[in-house]
């Protein structure tokens, strides 16, 4: 018996060898793309570790300017502060006010009566005055 085959089934022997040849080409090819993909995956994972590892390092960095900013309750008691420092130099320039209003108050008080002291001395002058010239000096 020979490897060849016989007249009836040459044809299908054909056709076998030719799926056989063109499933080995698929067959590379398909494992071309197989390693191509898997290159794609271990670059992608490359590039992910390397972003990820520049994340960590902002959040650290980040984490390192948050220890040092100022808290909230710090900035309570900082503008507690202020407000009584405020309040203190209100009330001082309320005093200070108070006691420049006083002593205009005073001054124009006397200085009220000053000037109906002076009106009435003018007028006393303004009588005199006339009084001379009605009766003259004699």
């Amino acid at each position: 018996m020979t490897n060849e085959p016989c007249v009836h089934h040459s044809g299908m022997v054909a056709q076998f060898n030719a799926i056989c040849n063109k499933l080995e080409l698929i067959e590379k090819s398909l494992e071309k793309q197989l390693e191509m993909h898997e290159k794609q995956v271990i670059s992608t994972a490359k590039d992910l570790e390397r972003r990820l590892e520049a994340m960590n390092e902002i959040r650290s960095q980040l984490n390192k300017q948050a220890d040092t900013f100022i808290t909230k309750v710090e900035v309570t008691l900082l503008f507690e502060r202020i407000e009584g420092h405020f309040e203190g130099l209100a009330k001082n320039n309320r005093e200070r006010i108070d006691l420049l209003d006083k002593m205009y108050t005073e001054k124009s008080a006397s200085k009220k009566w000053s000037d109906h002291i002076v009106t009435v001395l003018i007028g006393l002058a303004v009588l005199v005055v006339i009084w001379i010239m009605q009766h003259g000096l004699k």
